[in-house]
């Protein structure tokens, strides 16, 4: 039974073979008591034969037992693998059914997002066999042409919809589209049911399957709004090109030259009176070649300038001279303006050219006559300051005749001591050269001499000033006080004896203001200063007095010409003294101050070199 159990048939029978020659052998009687014997007894066969009956039969069914379990079991481990393996089959049946409903939305959302797009662009798709006359058309297709989604699309509904007038043209790239198996590209429009027409642009490729089985695949677009936008843009550029003419015609009619050029600078066209007075062709003057008739000495600084008008974005002028068809050169004034898009992008510059050469020179007219009037007014300020002109010459010549006449006393008393006529000699020369300053001082002022921009520091002509004065503000019992920054240069470009001709009118016009006024009251200030203004620096001179003052509806007329509050006055003093300091890059102004006197404050660059 053990070896049925654990063995199976065949050690059972092997088992069952050696238990009846054991039986047989130790348990049966023996025939012969004393030897041991294999061979039984007749009357012990029956015991032998049961016993070996029952061991097989006991051996078989333990074979047969072990059998059917380990059939069991194996059934058991196949059934158990064939539920792991339905277990995997299930898990990938479900994967590629999700699988199969994500590739089913997917196809849903691209056929979804296919169908907006056809929407949104109008444009709708087509198969067409050529053996079964099959016709299939998306929603956007049945869209355009209007029919049901329940209709089965023919030829016939195709040529329903198509324009009487091209219904003939539609036919004939279909029959030829079947005859050449060729795809095809063409417009027509549609008729619809309502009367209104539409622009349809039909476009297809062809392919081929089954041998004799033709298809064509291809959209249909509905293109009437983009024919309906080219015919506006077309009588847009129709118009745009008659405004052009028009404007031209206008341009070419008006006493102005007018130009327009391109982003880059770049001349684009010129008016007609533009070419008639440079003499140049309209294909010369386009692009740069209008620096032609620029004069050779004007036009490096000319074409810079456009260029910094053109990188500022912004409107501007230059002027430069012409050319003009004879040869001639006049003076023109070039003003431009940009043209900007929504979006600030410059389209074109548009520009005028106005001949400004008459008014040049009556600037340069008036300006002669500005400088000659000054001229006569330093002369007339001379005149007043005659006597105090006349005290500062005979000062240092009466110190000269006074040390001339000493010396010779020296020299007839037969004097040993040189040293101190060697000392009366330095001081004639020492007087002779104040002298001599004096008189230069007074021929610069008299002269009449061009500007000269020079560096010069306007404490010296603060000082000047103070020498040329000093005898009539004696004369007159005034106090002129000099309050300048103390080892610190006024530095300044401009013309010495102009600069003097200013302050020299404006510490007369103080002295004048005060003649009412007592003695000991009567004080003109002038003061230097350094400072800045909008970051720059400049030098500011004041000049303030102590008489009547000034009336606050007065200040803003004082520089009129030919206005004046004095009753011998001409009126020309301060506004040529503004024409002055405003040709020097500066300011002349008067200030109101509530308590005695008025202050007049000029200021000026400091020397790009300081």
């Amino acid at each position: 039974m053990y070896s049925g159990w654990t063995g199976g048939y065949r050690p059972t029978l092997l088992a069952v073979a050696l238990s009846v020659l054991v039986f047989d052998y130790c348990f049966l009687p023996l025939s012969f008591p004393e030897t041991h014997s294999f061979v039984p007894k007749l009357n012990d066969l029956p015991r032998l034969v049961l016993f070996a009956i029952t061991a097989l039969m006991a051996g078989l069914i333990s074979a047969a037992q072990r059998s059917a379990t380990q059939s069991t079991r194996q059934a058991h481990d196949d059934l158990a693998a064939k539920v792991q393996e339905l277990k995997k089959i299930n898990e990938l049946l479900h994967a590629e059914n999700a699988e199969r409903k994500l590739a089913e939305l997917a196809l849903q959302r691209s056929e979804t997002y296919l169908a907006e797009a056809q929407r949104l662009s109008h444009t709708g798709s087509f198969g067409w066999k050529i053996s079964t006359g099959e016709i299939l058309w998306s929603e956007e297709t049945f869209r355009i042409f209007q029919y049901d989604r329940t209709t089965k699309p023919t030829m016939e509904h195709i040529l329903q919809r198509v324009h009487p007038e091209d219904a003939a043209f539609v036919k004939q790239m279909a029959e030829r589209a079947m005859q050449d198996g060729k795809g095809f590209d063409f417009e027509h429009r549609l008729l619809m049911p309502d009367g209104s027409a539409k622009n349809l642009r039909v476009v297809a490729n062809s392919s081929s399957g089954a041998p004799g089985e033709l298809e064509f695949a291809g959209a249909v677009m509905d293109i009437t709004a983009q024919e309906q936008a080219r015919s506006a843009l077309e009588s847009a550029y129709a118009a745009i090109k008659k405004s052009e003419v028009q404007f031209r015609t206008t341009l070419d009619s008006i006493p102005v030259q007018a130009w327009c050029a391109l982003p880059d600078g770049s001349a684009e066209f010129q008016s007609r009176r533009w070419l008639e007075y440079t003499g140049l062709s309209a294909e010369k003057a386009r692009g740069w070649g209008w620096q032609d008739a620029i004069h050779p000495d004007d036009a490096e600084q000319y074409v810079k300038r456009w260029l910094e008008i053109k990188e500022s974005q912004a409107p501007g002028e230059a002027e430069a001279r012409f050319r003009r068809f004879d040869g001639q050169y006049r003076w023109f004034l070039v003003r431009a303006a940009p043209l900007h898009d929504e979006r600030g992008n410059i389209l074109r510059w548009y520009g005028t050219s106005l001949d400004i050469d008459d008014r040049r020179r009556a600037q340069h007219a008036l300006h002669d006559a500005e400088a000659a009037l000054a001229h006569i007014t330093r002369i007339s300020t001379m005149g007043e300051l005659t006597a105090s002109i006349a005290h500062e010459v005979n000062q240092p010549l009466g110190a000269v005749i006074n040390n001339a006449n000493a010396c010779i006393s020296l020299l007839r008393k037969g004097a040993t001591n040189l040293e101190e006529v060697r000392e009366g000699l330095a001081e004639i020369i020492e007087g002779a050269d104040r002298a001599s300053t004096v008189v230069a001082r007074i021929r610069q002022l008299s002269r009449k001499l061009p500007c000269e921009r020079i560096r010069l520091d306007l404490r010296d002509v603060v000082t000047g000033i103070l020498t040329l004065a000093r005898y009539e503000a004696a004369n007159r019992k005034v106090n002129i006080y000099i309050d300048l920054p103390e080892g610190q240069p006024l530095p300044v470009m401009g013309d010495h004896v102009q600069l003097q001709q200013v302050l020299l009118n404006l510490v007369v016009n103080g002295m004048d203001a005060m003649k009412t006024i007592e003695e000991s009251k009567r004080v003109v200030t002038i003061r230097g200063r350094s400072g800045k203004r909008d970051g720059i620096p400049e030098v500011l001179v004041r000049v303030q007095d102590a008489g009547t003052g000034l009336k606050p509806e007065e200040i803003d007329r004082l520089f009129e010409a030919f206005y004046t509050t004095k009753p011998q006055g001409m009126g020309m003093g301060l506004a040529i003294s503004r024409s002055i300091i405003e040709a020097h890059s500066g300011r002349l102004w008067a200030e109101y101050d509530p308590g005695p006197g008025a202050n007049f404050i000029f200021s000026l660059p400091v020397a790009p070199d300081a």
